[in-house]
């Protein structure tokens, strides 16, 4: 069951994180931060992770450093010490925003900028199969790259779900499809078109109309059901 979804820039989130000072990162979090070159990553990282513990905190107290999470590269994070260390937490960035759901069982999110022009058929062929690159080549191509960050968003979440990175053969062997009303749902996506921005859920037992506190901005809601097959 989710317990806090939220979308935030994370400009202001830094400013706070920095006012409280750093000493709430973990050994993890302070070994990747120290890995990181260029100042706004290692802005947006501990921006990311402050996001946590404050939902964190809001749902079962505790204060920053009570709350300690995993940072091992290229995975997401794990909750490795709190006053619930069952919860799961998520954590996803794209350009000025950050996203960031808490969870009392397995979560994935992946969030995207959707503005930038990007040639579709060699990123589909990465992710996509067959099927699926055949699906959005049969698309105007105005509509293509709206429908594969679609297509992309579920699956790096259901991925993440998964404690795994990206992997294009897992990817490429995953289908998505909508799910009729009323059946079951294990994937939520969610676009505002005047931002571009695309976020995407994947769990099991997701609920439709899942609350999100987003800065009042309004997401239209979609709901998936995944499924692997052979890639």
């Amino acid at each position: 069951m989710i317990l806090a979804l939220r979308l935030a820039r994370y400009a202001p989130i830094w400013a706070e994180a920095q006012a409280a000072g750093l000493d709430f990162l973990g050994s993890e979090e302070r070994e990747r931060l120290g890995s990181f070159k260029a100042a706004a990553r290692r802005e947006q990282f501990v921006a990311a992770r402050w996001l946590a513990r404050r939902l964190l905190i809001e749902q079962r107290g505790g204060s920053p450093g009570h709350w300690e999470l995993g940072a091992i590269p290229h995975t997401p994070p794990r909750l490795l010490r709190g006053p619930d260390p069952a919860l799961h937490v998520g954590l996803s960035h794209s350009g000025d925003w950050m996203a960031c759901v808490v969870s009392t069982s397995a979560i994935g999110i992946d969030l995207e900028t959707v503005t930038r022009p990007r040639k579709v058929a060699p990123l589909a062929r990465q992710c996509c199969s067959d099927e699926e690159q055949a699906l959005l080549a049969a698309l105007p191509p105005e509509q293509q790259l709206a429908a594969f960050y679609r297509m992309w968003t579920q699956k790096e979440a259901w991925l993440k779900q998964r404690g795994l990175g990206i992997d294009f053969s897992l990817m490429r062997g995953l289908r998505v499809r909508r799910a009729t009303e009323g059946a079951p749902v294990n994937g939520l996506g969610y676009l505002n078109a005047a931002s571009g921005l695309r976020l995407a859920l994947s769990g099991e037992g997701l609920r439709r109309g899942q609350a999100m506190d987003a800065e009042g901005l309004a997401f239209g809601e979609e709901a998936w059901w995944m499924e692997q097959t052979a890639s």
